[in-house]
């Protein structure tokens, strides 16, 4: 099977978005789905947990006042969960434009603005991972991690769905796009492509932007947790863009592997989502690295 590398280095990887626009993708879309399933399922730790988050939070933050108060008010009007939780989600936004260091004008005005990889990726994950680990600690280590997973599968179902339901129609289509996207890509990424053979299509890389900023943070110590943040939203990803896709996530930087392997089988094509031998992957990584 052939392989092919592509992608390129950036010395300071960058990304740039509207900022009220990554606080709406970012912050009230989580909360008010991730509110929701605890009020729902776990009414029970409702109040603990914002409490507990709340703490947690607000050692990390100067949770300043907002002068658009109205603004933000009027904002959250658009979700479930958020008015009556204001001042939780104010915490929330207060971190992320501290991570980001831009002020609360800046918010507002909703101007493109490019920020190192170093600084966004902690400033969106860190207070995602503040979440989990407080449901750790409320309902114990692998029902938390379970009832994270399936707020991601959520996520990916409602949110991300929005505009990547049914993007990609097969598998070559997929590749093709996605390699075309990374010759060009502003966060130096570097992909490892094989082709597509039997319905299957292995990807590697060494060189995941979100693990790197995070890699000197305590939080990636735990390397399940860190996992869960980083990479198993692909996997619900992968059946919003073509609901035949599964994903096999087979190598990953997060938990300790020296290469990420992501195995994406189109099951038209397909008897299982079986992925090649461990030792064939790391025959590819050690030649085409």
């Amino acid at each position: 099977m052939k392989f092919e590398k592509v992608g390129k280095e950036v010395e300071v990887p960058k990304v740039t978005v509207p900022p009220l626009a990554l606080a709406e993708s970012d912050v009230f879309n989580i909360l008010d789905l991730l509110l929701g399933k605890i009020k729902k399922e776990k009414p029970e730790i409702f109040q603990l947990f914002i409490d507990e988050v709340t703490k947690k939070l607000k050692s990390k933050t100067q949770n300043k006042e907002f002068e658009g108060k109205e603004k933000l008010a009027e904002k959250l009007k658009e979700f479930d969960h958020l008015p009556e939780n204001h001042d939780f989600v104010k915490l929330h936004l207060n971190f992320m434009i501290e991570g980001l260091g831009i002020t609360e004008e800046e918010l507002w005005e909703n101007q493109k603005t490019s920020f190192p990889i170093e600084s966004f990726i902690p400033a969106l994950i860190e207070q995602t991972h503040l979440q989990m680990i407080t449901l750790i600690e409320i309902l114990g280590r692998e029902t938390a991690i379970k009832f994270h997973r399936e707020f991601v599968n959520k996520y990916n179902e409602t949110i991300n769905a929005r505009h990547q339901a049914n993007i990609h129609e097969n598998l070559e289509e997929m590749r093709k796009g996605h390699m075309e996207w990374i010759k060009t890509n502003p966060y130096g990424r570097i992909r490892i492509f094989g082709e597509v053979k039997d319905g299957q299509l292995i990807r590697l890389c060494s060189n995941c932007e979100k693990y790197y900023s995070l890699r000197n943070h305590e939080m990636v110590r735990d390397r399940e947790t860190i996992y869960s943040l980083l990479c198993y939203m692909h996997i619900p990803l992968a059946r919003v863009w073509n609901p035949n896709f599964v994903l096999t996530i087979e190598k990953s930087l997060a938990r300790g592997d020296p290469y990420c392997a992501y195995i994406y089988n189109d099951m038209r094509k397909r008897e299982d989502a079986n992925p090649p031998s461990e030792e064939y992957l790391d025959e590819l990584w050690k030649k085409y690295k």
